[in-house]
């Protein structure tokens, strides 16, 4: 009995999804979905890309809007021609235009005055396309402001406050990298001829910790200086108790 309630239930669910896959405004959205997913579809793999830099993103941003831009001043007549045509090919009825529009389940009485042409080009078409240009819009805006941005280190941390870094990372391993190379170069630098000072003849068999040890006192001395030898001597102490 529970069994074939639930078998009913969801006969009734697919039966529900059927009826409404049937209807215009459905073919109407997918359609519209396909139409916009194609414009921006060069866009969505390049920032799904880890090697993408950040001009070539810029141009296909501007790209995406200029073409979704084409699409809401100019793409309406064709685009419902298209359902249209989809619609009279699978025997799905067409909602005449002029007519007050009426949402699915709703009574007549109860609805808003205008027309099935306003809910399905100023509702639908003009404004799923305006939040896509607005979400472009945000992404150059947020974009821009690292134009104003002075200095590589600068930058480096806008691109963290941002959360850019992990959209380019090649970029920000490149600019930790020249901003790490030169104080890594001079370190290794020092730390070499520290060596050839302090690994004479006379010590040339001095392990790696004790070799460590030294070279550490020896770059580092000018903080060895300012730490009193009274504190080290007590260290050392308490080290053997």
């Amino acid at each position: 009995m529970l069994l074939e309630l639930q078998l009913n239930v969801k006969r009734g669910e697919a039966l529900s999804l059927l009826v409404l896959m049937q209807t215009f405004e459905f073919v109407f959205c997918v359609h519209l979905m396909k139409d916009i997913l194609g414009l921006t579809t060069e866009l969505s793999q390049a920032l799904q890309r880890r090697d993408q830099d950040i001009v070539n993103a810029m141009k296909l941003v501007q790209l995406s809007k200029n073409r979704l831009q084409d699409m809401r001043s100019n793409g309406w007549d064709n685009f419902l021609d298209v359902v249209s045509s989809f619609a009279v090919k699978y025997d799905i009825d067409i909602p005449n235009m002029d007519e007050r529009f009426v949402p699915q389940g709703r009574s007549r009485r109860n609805v808003h005055e205008f027309t099935n042409l306003h809910h399905y080009r100023v509702d639908m078409f003009y404004t799923i396309i305006g939040k896509q240009l607005q979400e472009l819009n945000n992404y150059m805006r947020s974009d821009d402001e690292f134009l104003s941005v002075k200095g590589i280190t600068r930058l480096v941390k806008k691109l963290v406050e941002r959360r850019k870094d992990g959209i380019y990372p090649l970029v920000y391993k490149l600019l930790k990298l020249t901003l790490t190379l030169p104080i890594a170069t001079v370190s290794v630098q020092r730390a070499f001829s520290a060596m050839n000072i302090v690994k004479s003849k006379l010590h040339n068999k001095m392990r790696n910790e004790w070799l460590n040890d030294c070279l550490l006192t020896y770059i580092k001395s000018e903080l060895f200086e300012q730490t009193d030898s009274d504190v080290i001597t007590e260290r050392f102490q308490n080290m053997r108790t």
